[in-house]
Order: C-alpha cells, then structure tokens, then sequence
C-alpha cells in the first residue's frame, strides 16, 4: 500500500503477488487483493485490474465493504471498456453493499461509479446526485482516499451539461486541489480534457490549449493524449492553423491502444478529424466519419451521450454531401434521444440538428439566440450562419444580412479564420465588403499574448503572492496557478518571477504617466 501510495504502482502489483503466493487470512489477503487491482489500474492495465477484482470477488471471503469496493472499481474498468450492460451491473451492486456496510470508503467507490455511469449514459440529474454523494465521502476519508476516486470531475461534467458553468469550472479546480494530495490522479488527464472542452465551448480557446498542454504533460496510462489532442485539432480546424494540424493530425490517426477509453471519449478525435476533412472540401469524407460517431443505435447503446455536441455538425456536412435524407434520420435520432433526458446542452443540439435538417430559419435563429445565452459563442455563430443562408435563398437579403453580420460579429472574437472566410464570401454576395480584415489572432508573444486570466496572475506576481496565495486568492489551484506562471514566463520571455514583476510594474508605471500626460493637456477650445 506503501508503495501504490508513493506512485510506484508497478513495484506496489509485484509485492502484493509476491504476499499473495503464501494464502494469508480472509483480511489480509482482501487488503492485498484490493491493492493489487488499484496498482495494475494505476498503470493503465485496465483488463489486468478487472481479472483482479473478479478474483477477489469469486473468493466469497469479502465483506460488504469490500465488496462494495470491488464492484466500484469493476464499474471504472467496464466503462472504460465501453460495457454499459456491465458497468451497470457493477455499479449497482457496489451501491447497494456500500449502503448496507455503512462504510465510507465503500460509499466513496460505489456513489463515484454510479455517478461516472450514469453520465455515460446521459441521466445528468441522476449521476450529478450520486457525485455529490461521493465527493462528501471521499473528502471524509482525508489521505485514505485513493487515486482512482475523482468524482469532482464527474460533477464538473454534469454542470456544464446544465449550463452551470461557474459550479462546473469550481468543481476542475476541486478536482485539482485533491490530486495535489494524492486523490484521483489516476484520472488526472481525463480532467484536463473534460475542462479544456468546456473551455472550448465556452469559446475561452487559448485556456483550452493551456489546459490541452497540462493534460499532455501528464503520464498517459489511459491515451488521454488523443482526446486532449481533439480539442486542439478542433481549435485548429476552426482557426485554419494548418501546422498546429498538422502536428496533431498523426496521433488522431493512429489506432489506439488496448487500454484507451471507449467510444464515450472518442468524439472529439473523430469530430477533429471530420471537420479537417470538410475544410479540405470533403464535406463526404466527413460525413461518413461522423456518421460512425452517432447513429439510430445511441438508443440501444448508452455511454454516447456526450457526442450530442457534434450531431449539427453531422446534419451540416451530411447535407453538404447532398443526403438530405441521412441528414434527417441525424436529427430525428438526437431528436428522439433528447425527448427522454432533460438536459439543457443535449436539447440545444437537438433543435439545432432538427432545425438544420428541416430547413427552418426561424427555428435556427432561435436556437442561435440559446446557444448565445448559455455562453457557446461558436455555436451561436454557426446557428446565425446557416440562419442567413436559409434566409439568402428565401431571398430575404436584408434579414440574412443581419444574421450574418452576427455569425461574422463571433467567428472574429474567436479568431476562427476558416469559419469567418467561409460566412464573408457569403457576405460580400450581398454586396458588403469589409476589407482585408480578417480573424484577430492573438499574438504568441508580449503583452497582448496574455489571456485575461494570465494577467490577473501575472499582476499578483507582482504584488509578491506566491503560488500558493495566488491559489487562495482567486480559488483555483496551485498546479493551475503554476501553469498561468508558466505561460506567461514563456510569452514575455523571462526566466523569473523577479523580472515578471519588474515587467509588470514597469508597465504600470508606464501607463500612469500616459495618463498624467493626457491630464496635463490643456481642454481643447470651445
């Protein structure tokens, strides 16, 4: 235990074998067993865990915490082995033997593998109930909590499906303060990827590549790595950036592992992938593959839920390839499947996907007006664009106008170069031209590089916070904090915390005496 505690997961599974040749009593070797099903899960040896645990489980020796232990575990194995009939099956065994026990470690694993399984399969309500249940346990266990237990991330998903996203934004950052004592690390990558997507959405993409970057300097036990990749491709695909594509586009490719993440984690590599393939020209390329990311069988087959984002997408490049009919089929499916789970994000995209297929530019307009009021500019902004196209062709020119100058008005915030392009040679066949002007790319470097966040971060610098005061005061973590450190170190192009804060206050002494100068200025006559 010792040894899986310290990170030395391989060197923790070979003593536990070793203990385990000599059969010791029912308790030890329960304790050895659940110890050695953690440490090969640690190393991402997700089919050797769950041999471990059915072992453990058939010896008929286990308590009813114990066994609630085991099955919590055995739900993070089937999920991640994309098995919901068996997920299912584990989570709610370990529920029920956690509440019977009493235990507070055995409530800690059965409530987060409840709560991780039911977002899978879409009940967001249901598994936010179990997360917050878990996270009670879990932080009653202090330092007896394991790397597997991060049901703050679990939470974090929840609420970005319900639009709460300051509480889901808090909920990263808790999941963060607990790993930096040795809580669910074993998850840690996953969590940079579920919160640079929500970044992604939120059209905050320069904190979304902060968070992809974090996530690929981690171990990548589980090829979290293609899935924070995702993210960046996206943001690439959307900014017409073709080398950081390129860059990014081999390992989307590749086939994964063994041991990668099912089909539930799989939509933003495949949804990269798609839009690269539409902004080639082969809008039917693309749609083939988005069509194997959602189909009439999500239905039949839960842990998709989370690919509801990319269905207008679908319904977009399947009606660029001229199959109006697949298009529908698209729509009606999310339709059906948003009919049976109340979640705010998943019924945006359903209208968004039914409005599109049918042609409806009022029900476009609308929908684009949600996805503005829920905080997904790029979103809003494509919902405009194809609005205004509708309404081009009803020969409506002044409305399209109208709704265009909006899609142009988001795609520019987030300098999505490829998307802006597109929507102003729509523009200029209503005769406006605008110019050379183009998206606003934020520089690489200087003071115009720094997000807003960065320099919030960089000004405490200055004040002489350290990290973990700067944690404190803006309720983050300090592996957050140490990262915006990072960033801007590198995009001012010092090497200390000393020449930061000479920068900074350099600057502002700068700009107090422009403003000095301005004051001194006589007002102008009349």
């Amino acid at each position: 235990m010792a040894l899986l505690r310290t990170g030395r997961a391989g060197a923790a599974e070979q003593a536990a074998r070793s203990a385990l040749a000599t059969p010791p009593d029912a308790r030890t070797e329960a304790a050895l067993r659940w110890t050695l099903a953690n440490a090969c899960a640690s190393q991402g040896l997700i089919d050797r865990a769950a041999t471990e645990i059915a072992a453990a489980l058939a010896t008929g020796r286990l308590t009813l915490a114990e066994q609630a232990r085991f099955h919590g575990l055995d739900a993070f194995c089937q999920i991640t082995f994309s098995a919901p009939a068996a997920a299912s099956t584990s989570w709610r065994d370990s529920v029920t033997a956690a509440r019977a026990s009493g235990d507070t470690e055995a409530l800690a694993y059965g409530m987060a593998a409840a709560a991780r399984s039911r977002l899978w399969d879409g009940w967001i309500d249901e598994a936010l109930g179990y997360a917050d249940a878990a996270i009670t346990a879990t932080e009653a266990l202090g330092p007896r909590a394991g790397a597997q237990l991060a049901p703050h991330v679990s939470r974090g998903v929840c609420l970005a499906e319900l639009d709460r996203d300051a509480e889901a934004e808090r909920a990263f950052e808790d999941a963060l303060r607990l790993a930096e004592r040795g809580v669910g690390t074993d998850y840690l990558a996953w969590r940079y990827a579920c919160s640079a997507r929500l970044r992604f959405w939120q059209g905050r993409w320069e904190e979304a590549l902060a968070e992809v970057q974090s996530g690929l300097d981690l171990p990548d036990l589980l090829d979290m790595g293609r899935h924070l990749r995702g993210v960046a491709a996206l943001i690439a695909v959307h900014r017409r950036d073709r080398a950081a594509l390129a860059d990014v586009m081999p390992s989307l490719r590749a086939e994964p592992p063994a041991t990668s993440p099912g089909r539930q984690s799989a939509h933003m590599p495949t949804w990269a992938l798609a839009l690269a393939a539409e902004a080639e020209g082969r809008p039917s390329d693309a749609a083939a593959i988005l069509g194997q990311a959602w189909g009439e069988g999500i239905v039949r087959d839960p842990l998709w839920y989370l690919r509801h984002h990319l269905v207008p997408d679908l319904v977009a490049v399947t009606l660029a390839a001229g199959d109006l009919v697949a298009a529908r089929r698209a729509a009606d499916s999310i339709g059906a499947y948003a009919a049976r789970h109340p979640v705010p994000a998943l019924r945006r995209s359903a209208r968004h996907a039914r409005a599109l297929a049918g042609q409806d530019s009022g029900g476009l307009a609308a929908v684009a007006a949600e996805h503005h009021q829920a905080g997904r500019p790029l979103l809003a902004a494509q919902a405009s664009e194809q609005c205004a196209r509708l309404l081009a062709a009803a020969g409506l020119a002044n409305e399209a106008r109208a709704a265009l100058l909006g899609a142009v008005s988001g795609y520019e915030s987030l300098e999505a170069g490829w998307d802006l392009a597109r929507a102003e040679t729509l523009l200029r066949s209503f005769g406006v031209r605008r110019g050379a002007r183009g998206a606003r790319r934020r520089p690489k470097t200087g003071w115009d590089a720094l997000t807003s966040t960065e320099r919030v971060v960089a000004g405490l610098v200055a004040e002489g916070l350290s990290n973990p005061a700067i944690a404190g005061r803006m309720f983050v973590s300090r592996r957050t904090v140490q990262g915006h450190v990072s960033a801007i170190l590198g995009k001012l192009g010092v090497t200390s915390r000393v020449e930061l804060a000479t920068l900074v206050t350099q600057r502002a002494l700068s700009a107090q005496r422009r403003i000095q100068a301005g004051a001194d200025q006589p007002a102008p006559a009349g």
